[in-house]
């Protein structure tokens, strides 16, 4: 059996992409994007999936593609910022691998998500960085208990570039793997 794998959740504009990729870099694991999967296998966007198919076509897409890394080794994972929230990934996702939360601050996923487009969840807001700022807010209140009971740790992913982010990742685990078995890869 290889590495575990290791599995970054979070808010979408937490970072997941970038620091799953300078993880793999530093590591060199693969990397994988579910949602980039998901897009490369249906040939659509995550936004036009929405609007044409509906969100809860994309998240039945999207649960097929968690359970499917519980049969994969050696990979750092990025998963859509929605995926912890359903309670049938949940399980799967600390199956599949070590599981880390980004946690960032609404300040911070504010600033990076203010000229984001193609985030669905984010229409309504149309570009009022206030209104962004209530609807982040509110979202991520309602979603950092999945994240956080999911998660077999956090860290700061609103500090530091994502390579720092990734050195920060990589520090816990090696220390962990030195004082307990059960939360290393």
């Amino acid at each position: 059996m290889g590495e575990r794998n290791l599995v970054l959740i979070g808010f979408m504009g937490s970072g997941k992409t970038a620091v799953a990729r300078a993880i793999s870099g530093m590591s060199r694991r693969k990397m994988l994007d579910i949602d980039r999967r998901i897009e490369s296998k249906i040939r659509m966007s995550v936004a036009s999936i929405f609007r044409k198919m509906g969100e809860r076509r994309f998240r039945d897409m999207e649960h097929r593609e968690v359970r499917a890394l519980a049969g994969k080794t050696g990979l750092v994972v990025s998963v859509g910022g929605g995926a912890a929230v359903f309670p049938r990934n949940r399980a799967w996702l600390r199956r599949a691998g070590l599981v880390v939360y980004l946690r960032v601050p609404v300040p911070v996923l504010v600033r990076r998500l203010a000229h984001s487009t193609g985030r669905p969840l984010l229409r309504s807001a149309r570009g009022n960085r206030r209104a962004l700022a209530r609807l982040v807010g509110k979202l991520l209140k309602k979603r950092s208990p999945a994240y956080n009971s999911t998660a077999h740790f956090a860290v700061d992913g609103g500090r530091g570039d994502p390579e720092a982010v990734a050195r920060r990742i990589l520090a816990r685990i090696r220390v962990n793997r030195r004082g307990s078995r059960r939360a290393g890869l």
